[in-house]
């Protein structure tokens, strides 16, 4: 899911009582992934420079 869309999705949600569990584990997996991705290329980015 694209990082727009996720802000939008992430806009409209109140409260965790409103979420499904499945929701939350899925949205904390794709965080994840996306966060050790960037790391990586900043990673990268560092060592090639310089």
């Amino acid at each position: 899911m694209g990082q727009a869309l996720w802000h939008r999705w992430l806009s409209r949600v109140d409260t965790v009582k409103h979420v499904e569990g499945e929701v939350w584990q899925r949205l904390k997996a794709e965080a994840t992934s996306s966060l050790n991705s960037g790391a990586k290329k900043t990673a990268s980015k560092a060592n090639h420079s310089g």
